[in-house]
């Protein structure tokens, strides 16, 4: 497992990775603040080889960070950088795709976005799956494992 938190030497680089070694296909960026949530999906990265891209509250790596899903605490991203996801999620989900070299990118790589947090006046993303996971659920890190192993096997 790759992880831009702990600086291991990223993997080969291929279709669809970028030059750190992550690509979308099994990359999870994570950005909470819940050591119980964290270990879950370590836990999962471990078993099924994924990457983990730790985010950081302060940066804009969740514009860049390819991934087939991500969790987020957004009390951790902020309001502002919040709202630029959204609209982003919502261009790239209503636009035509993106056609590079003559190769046609589906620029929706990211159909899944997990919520660990409470804040429920907050919009949500134009994703084909949006989970909300209430931090006061007793269950919360079962909902995360199955959310996260519905994601991969889309």
């Amino acid at each position: 497992m790759k992880s831009t938190a702990n600086g291991e030497t990223p993997g080969p680089v291929g279709r669809g990775v970028d030059d750190r070694g992550f690509g979308a296909a099994s990359t999870v960026y994570v950005l909470v603040n819940d050591p119980h949530a964290a270990r879950c999906i370590q836990r999962l990265a471990e078993t099924h080889a994924w990457q983990i891209w730790w985010g950081k509250s302060a940066a804009y790596d969740f514009i860049a960070a390819p991934c087939f899903a991500m969790v987020l605490d957004r009390r951790l991203l902020g309001r502002d950088k919040w709202d630029l996801l959204v609209s982003l999620a919502g261009e790239a989900n209503d636009g035509p795709d993106l056609v590079v070299d003559g190769e046609t990118l589906d620029c929706r790589d990211v159909a899944t976005c997990i919520l660990v947090d409470d804040l429920r006046d907050w919009p949500v993303p134009h994703l084909p799956c949006v989970v909300s996971l209430a931090t006061d659920n007793a269950r919360r890190n079962e909902w995360l494992e199955t959310s996260l192993m519905l994601a991969f096997r889309r």
